[in-house]
């Protein structure tokens, strides 16, 4: 996985394409409320952690639920 710094020397190098279309359709939802310039919408972006089996701790990091 690239670093930023390379990505950023090197922005047109190749992109690996997101295939499931359902996954896609949330990353792109995801990167949306982040470039939000107005108050992101948490709730949304829980419910699609959620929905991967994740969640946030209460200081903020991503956790995998337990199965």
């Amino acid at each position: 996985m690239p670093n930023l710094n390379e990505i950023k020397s090197n922005p047109i190098r190749k992109a690996t394409p997101i295939r499931n279309n359902r996954i896609k359709r949330d990353f792109k939802r995801l990167l949306a409320i982040i470039a939000d310039a107005r108050e992101p919408d948490y709730s949304e972006v829980e419910a699609l952690a959620a929905k991967y089996g994740l969640y946030f701790n209460d200081i903020g990091e991503v956790k995998e639920v337990r199965r």
